[in-house]
Formats: C-alpha cells, sequence, structure tokens
C-alpha cells in the first residue's frame, strides 16, 4: 500500500511538474512571437522526402495541455514535380484545412511552419483559406484570433538561415 502510495504520489508530481513546464513554454512563445495572448491551439507543419521521392507532409497539433497525439496528421503528397515543398505544404494546408471544415473542427490560433519564405507564403494564403472556410461556414468553430491564425516560420525561432529557399512561384514572377 505504502509503495502504490508512493507511485502516485510520484505520478502526481511528475504531471505537474510537466504542466507547468508546458505553461513557462507557452509564455514564453507569446513573448518570443510578441502575440497579445496565449494560443489555444497550435499546428506545426513540416515537410520531408527522400531525394524528391515519397513526399510526407507531418501535422503536429498542440494546446495548453500539450500534444495532442490523436490529432497528429500525416499527408501523403502527390500529383507534384518531386522536391516541391512549396507545392506539397499548399497540398498539405488545404487537404487539412477542408477536412476540418468538413467535420467542424477546431481551428489553429497559431501554425508554424519548418521551412523558408516560399512554404510561410504558401501558410500564410492557407491561413487566408481557413478564414474563408470560416466565413462561407458560420458553424466552423473560429480561431481564437479574430483576425485568423497567426503563421510563423520556425526557423525564425531556432536561429536557422531564414530564406535559403526561394519559393518557385515568386521565381517564375520575376
Amino acid at each position: 500500500l505504502r509503495l502504490a502510495e508512493a507511485n502516485a504520489e510520484h505520478a502526481l508530481t511528475a504531471h505537474l511538474a510537466s504542466r507547468q513546464g508546458i505553461a513557462r513554454r507557452y509564455e514564453a512563445l507569446v513573448e518570443a512571437l510578441a502575440l497579445p495572448e496565449s494560443p489555444n491551439r497550435i499546428e506545426c507543419f513540416d515537410i520531408s522526402h527522400t531525394m524528391g521521392e515519397g513526399t510526407v507532409a507531418s501535422c503536429v497539433v498542440l494546446d495548453g495541455n500539450g500534444p495532442l497525439k490523436r490529432e497528429y496528421r500525416r499527408f501523403n503528397i502527390e500529383g507534384i514535380t518531386p522536391g516541391d515543398d512549396f507545392a506539397a505544404m499548399d497540398q498539405a494546408f488545404r487537404r487539412r484545412y477542408t477536412r476540418l471544415k468538413e467535420e467542424g473542427a477546431a481551428l489553429p490560433d497559431l501554425v508554424l511552419v519548418d521551412g523558408g519564405p516560399g512554404q510561410l507564403a504558401r501558410a500564410e494564403a492557407a491561413a487566408a483559406f481557413v478564414l474563408r472556410l470560416h466565413e462561407e461556414h458560420q458553424d466552423l468553430a473560429r480561431p481564437h484570433r479574430a483576425e485568423g491564425p497567426a503563421v510563423i516560420e520556425a526557423a525564425a525561432l531556432d536561429g536557422r538561415a531564414v530564406g535559403a529557399e526561394p519559393d518557385p512561384a515568386q521565381a517564375e514572377a520575376q
């Protein structure tokens, strides 16, 4: 019985410490991004492939309590030029947010994108797409932020070189 009590106490202490750590990370994120308030829901996207083949987009979802692993998604990207991360990001966003619309699910307040300016531009277009979805379907849960999800380039948060990859759509326009 004493061992069970000690294990329960240890588990509770660890759980409370974890929640406090998450709260501190959220506070640091709000400060680093100069957000007016803490986001309720964060979605993070990354594109991966092997030498341009087998492209996959990953979406990780968090809320104030930490990771929501049951809401993680992986998208097998098809029908794009091999290695075109920008088109892959665009496809992942459209698939993700079209499905959330269909399900009437919560939309993110903050979207983090692992990539450069091209991926960021596609993510910003997706944020506008999310708002249009909400305007067309008033029953869809609106993002916590009135202006829609904030979209941030993850490289800007961790000191990696920002802007190393040009967006092919912008290059064609020049």
